[in-house]
């Protein structure tokens, strides 16, 4: 079995796209991780798992923990895109594998802030439609507009610092833009229309792509052992009694 984890990043209509053809092609598609999901798919039997989307604040977030025991087991695991890029930043020594631009600009530290990838979305039923736009969405399209020769670099400058500052519920392009005037404002927006960039989608739609062409059995035991400590057993009781 083949997991993913995946929400907002694929909401689109191209990332729905990705979607379908994933579950055609036998992979387990599910809603954003919360704490415990990878530690229930590994007793499900999975061999590989991307994680794209994953929740937080209101819920318990991925640990850890529970990726290292899936590496430590030869599980393949793949990160990009949101939660995703962060964990695979944070566990690459042992073994997890990131992708796409927004892991690269982590593991630079060119961004070292988590609210970058952070949105704000509605519920599956409606698909996981964003109500607000992540840092790494507004920074893509006003850098490309500055290469379309639509903003000044300066300009595109001041208004990504000020977009830094505004809390990630709130953010959102098309705002950003208003504040924009006149002529300038109207070639962004048509601009926009066309060029659009959405950076998490195509990062997500590369770890869709490495979980396809993953193989079917895991990898070899790590030559290191999850240590039992006090944390990781309770961990594990939770994770694994929400499942029964």
């Amino acid at each position: 079995m083949k997991v993913a984890y995946v929400g907002p990043s694929l909401a689109d209509a191209a990332g729905q796209e990705g979607v379908r053809r994933a579950r055609i092609e036998g992979l387990a598609v599910r809603p954003p991780a919360t704490g415990g999901d990878i530690l229930r798919a590994v007793e499900e039997g999975a061999v590989a798992v991307a994680l794209i989307d994953g929740q937080f604040g209101s819920t318990e977030s991925v640990h850890h923990k529970e990726l290292l025991y899936a590496l430590s087991l030869g599980i393949r695991i793949v990160g990009a895109a949101s939660m995703g890029a962060l964990r695979a930043v944070e566990c690459a020594s042992f073994g997890m594998v990131g992708l796409g631009t927004i892991y690269a600009r982590y593991a630079s530290g060119e961004l070292d802030a988590d609210d970058a990838v952070a949105l704000a979305y509605g519920p599956a039923e409606l698909g996981y439609r964003g109500l607000s736009e992540p840092l790494v969405t507004i920074e893509s399209n006003l850098l490309a507009m500055v290469v379309f020769g639509i903003l000044e670099q300066e300009q595109a400058a001041r208004m990504i610092a000020k977009v830094r500052q505004v809390h990630y519920r709130e953010r959102s392009l098309t705002r950003v833009l208003d504040t924009l005037e006149g002529p300038v404002r109207q070639r962004a927006l048509d601009w926009l229309t066309v060029h659009r960039r959405d950076p998490k989608r195509d990062d997500a739609l590369l770890a869709l792509q490495w979980l396809l062409d993953a193989p079917d059995r895991p990898g070899d035991r790590s030559d290191w052992r999850m240590a039992e400590t006090a944390s990781w057993i309770r961990i594990k009781q939770k994770a694994l009694t929400v499942s029964l």
